[in-house]
């Protein structure tokens, strides 16, 4: 069991024993910034085409058929499987 015993209650204004975060709302407008930024250069020199694995074509119409189940009511794990396998058989063709 553990307690707490102030005998000066008037010193614990002077002698705070928490530490205020004030660098927390910096950190996220900086956080924001990086990622648009990001964002930004890989939108403006086209590198998403070096992310999207295989033919960007294929993936893209998987991705949106898994999207698609996702928003019918499907589970992640049966949309995420279609997704697998619409590239797979994508390839074989």
């Amino acid at each position: 069991m553990s307690y707490c015993i102030e005998y000066n209650p008037e010193l614990k204004k002077r002698y705070p024993t928490t530490k205020k975060h004030r660098g927390r709302p910096q950190f996220f407008v900086v956080l924001l910034l990086a990622i648009s930024v990001a964002a930004y250069i890989f939108i403006r020199h086209n590198i998403i085409r070096y992310i999207i694995p295989g033919d960007a074509d294929v993936t893209a119409a998987a991705f949106s058929t898994m999207v698609e189940k996702i928003g019918d009511g499907d589970s992640v794990g049966d949309a995420f499987f279609a997704f697998c396998r619409d590239i797979v058989d994508s390839d074989s063709k």
